[in-house]
Parts: C-alpha cells; sequence; structure tokens
C-alpha cells in the first residue's frame, strides 16, 4: 500500500505554481540586492580582494606636478612614501607631487596613509595630466576634508575650485590618517579611515597620474 506524502502537493499545477512565485521572488530582489551590494559604503571593503599593482616604496620617484618645487622644500624618500620637508623660515607653501605610477582609466583604488602636523593639509591627487593639472582629496589637521580641482592655462594656475566644499569630519571617523580613493568611469568616492565620507561625479579631467599635496 503506497501513502502519498503529507509535504508533497499532489497537485503539478500547485508545485509549478510555487516554483514559478520563488523564480519571480529571485528575479525581482535581485536588482536590489546588487544595489545592496555595490552602495559606497560597501565598495571599500570589496576592493580588498584586488590586487595590488603598485606600490610606493623608497625606491619610488616622486616629481613635482608643474616640473618645479621652491627651494626651501626638499622632499626625503621613506619605506613607504617620502617626506615634505619645509625650511622652518617659510611659513606658507603648497606643493603637489606626481609619482612614477599610473591609474586605469576606468576603475581604480588609490589609498596612502598621512601624518598631518598641526596647521597643516595634505591629500590624495589623482588623475593628474602632463600640464600638471589634478583632483585633490585634502584633509587637514583640524579634522576637515575637501575636493578640488586645479586646472592650468599657460603654464600658471588657475584659481582652484572646491568641487566638495571643506567639510568637517564627523567624530566617529576620527582624526584623519588614512584616506582612499575608489574612481569608476567619472565618478569618485572618497573614504576616511574606512569610512565612506562623500563622492563626486566630475569629467574635466582624466589623467592617469596620481600623487600627494602638502599645504601649510
Amino acid at each position: 500500500m503506497h501513502q502519498q506524502s503529507k509535504n508533497t502537493p499532489n497537485n503539478p499545477s500547485l508545485l509549478l505554481g510555487l516554483v514559478l512565485f520563488f523564480v519571480v521572488a529571485f528575479i525581482s530582489s535581485a536588482p536590489v540586492v546588487i544595489e545592496q551590494m555595490y552602495r559606497p559604503e560597501r565598495l571599500l571593503w570589496r576592493t580588498n580582494s584586488w590586487h595590488i599593482l603598485t606600490k610606493s616604496t623608497s625606491k619610488s620617484i616622486w616629481k613635482a606636478s608643474d616640473n618645479f618645487s621652491a627651494n626651501y622644500i626638499d622632499i626625503k624618500p621613506t619605506t613607504s612614501g617620502f617626506k615634505v620637508i619645509i625650511q622652518p623660515t617659510e611659513l606658507a607653501t603648497r606643493e603637489a607631487y606626481f609619482n612614477e605610477a599610473l591609474i586605469a582609466s576606468d576603475t581604480f583604488k588609490l589609498s596612502a596613509e598621512v601624518n598631518t602636523p598641526t596647521a597643516c593639509h595634505n591629500g590624495l591627487v589623482f588623475r593628474g595630466n602632463a600640464e600638471g593639472e589634478y583632483y585633490l582629496f585634502l584633509v587637514s589637521s583640524e579634522s576637515s576634508y575637501t575636493v578640488e580641482i586645479l586646472q592650468r592655462d599657460l603654464n600658471q594656475d588657475l584659481p582652484r575650485e572646491a568641487i566638495i566644499p571643506n567639510t568637517t569630519v564627523s567624530t566617529s571617523v576620527g582624526q584623519p590618517r588614512t584616506l582612499a580613493i575608489i574612481g569608476k568611469g567619472q565618478s569618485y568616492y572618497f573614504y576616511i579611515n574606512g569610512i565612506y565620507v562623500n563622492q563626486m561625479s566630475d569629467s574635466r579631467l582624466n589623467g592617469n597620474r596620481i600623487g600627494v599635496e602638502a599645504f601649510t
């Protein structure tokens, strides 16, 4: 004597209906799941599996972005990057340096550890070009940040434009120590100490040079 299992529907149409229901539910939820996976807050975590293509060392070559550096400025390579040294007689300067490394034209991640003395600023330069133009993700010792663009005309710097105006860093983020940028086409996402803080879209520059800037 054969007994039908209580857990198995004895109506094929009902079974087919259940399968179709779960298929439709899965397809409907897929865009939401994908959107959540690619939220800016999750992007940095996803890049942990990316291979490091280049890393700054004491042998890396750094050059002034406009091929000129003031004589009261010295740079000293370190095992993880370099120091910008300003003569004590100078109260103000602003210097940017390109690294020999290059970034991809579409998607990239750029990160650095920074040590910002009191009353100073420093940050990451990206999408730089041969003319010395670039975007800049700048942080200050007072725990604020801005994103700027520097453009040039006839070998002269034009007034800088703040794409993201000066913004206070949340106390939950803490004193800026680690900066990161993720670029996806013309969109850029900014992180401080591993925490997403802002983003922008801008298409004016598309160079492949990267670097740092020191400002006091």
